[in-house]
């Protein structure tokens, strides 16, 4: 059922859609309350619902057959995933995804979501435009980026998608590993290039905590100027 905070929501998944059309779409949904580390959809598993996640940080990620996990994308609070629910033909989910922090998500049955769809058509269009930015997302990771872009396009899209403005910058709550992950590149790789960025005072990092002073150094060491224009979904904690 929709709640007031969902029927605010800013979410690609609505765009250009009327507050009537919205809140039919959200009171079709089931919500739920997870705690963190909750697993929504694990890969290779039949597609039977779509999610929005309402509340909380969520992250896609693969598990290797030698049982590494990789982080694939991480998932701030209006993001759409498992969408392969809405094809015509069951199909599975290509990825796992699980919330990182206590968490609440919008979930629509396989049939009800496609109902939907064939009754507000722009529904199926944002959904596959989201679609769309994802694969977009994935395929700057095989680029001949830099390592150090990597690291640094990685840390600028989690500080505008799901940091935390604090007085000494903007805080992430995240470990050496996972950012490794993310960046695709090695443990040592990552500690060398985060150590530089400590020493020239753009960032300060503890064990599972990361504080960067400067948005714009980190966007300009991503060489990528798309970030700039993000920096507007920052949470306001003021």
């Amino acid at each position: 059922m929709a709640t007031q905070a969902a029927l605010q929501l800013e979410s690609p998944l609505f765009e250009g859609m009327s507050p009537a059309d919205r809140l039919e779409v959200l009171s079709a949904a089931t919500v739920h309350k997870l705690m963190a580390r909750t697993i929504v959809t694990h890969q290779n598993s039949t597609a039977d619902c779509m999610y929005l996640l309402l509340e909380g940080c969520g992250r896609h990620f693969l598990v290797q057959p030698n049982g590494r996990m990789s982080i694939l994308m991480w998932l701030p609070r209006g993001s759409l995933f498992g969408a392969a629910a809405v094809l015509s033909h069951p199909r599975n989910y290509i990825v796992s995804t699980e919330t990182v922090i206590p968490s609440t998500i919008a979930a629509w049955k396989r049939d009800v979501i496609r109902e939907l769809m064939q009754r507000h058509p722009l529904l199926f269009e944002n959904t596959l435009l989201i679609a769309s930015d994802y694969v977009a997302h994935f395929l700057r990771g095989f680029t001949n980026q830099s390592a150090k872009q990597r690291l640094a396009r990685e840390i600028a899209t989690l500080a505008v998608s799901i940091g935390e403005q604090t007085k000494d910058g903007i805080l992430l709550d995240i470990t050496n590993e996972d950012l490794a992950s993310g960046a695709n590149v090695t443990m040592f790789t990552a500690s060398r290039i985060l150590g530089r960025w400590k020493r020239a005072h753009v960032l300060s990092k503890t064990r599972g905590r990361l504080i960067l002073r400067s948005l714009e150094h980190m966007q300009h060491e991503a060489a990528d100027p798309r970030y700039i224009s993000l920096r507007s979904h920052l949470p306001d904690n003021n």
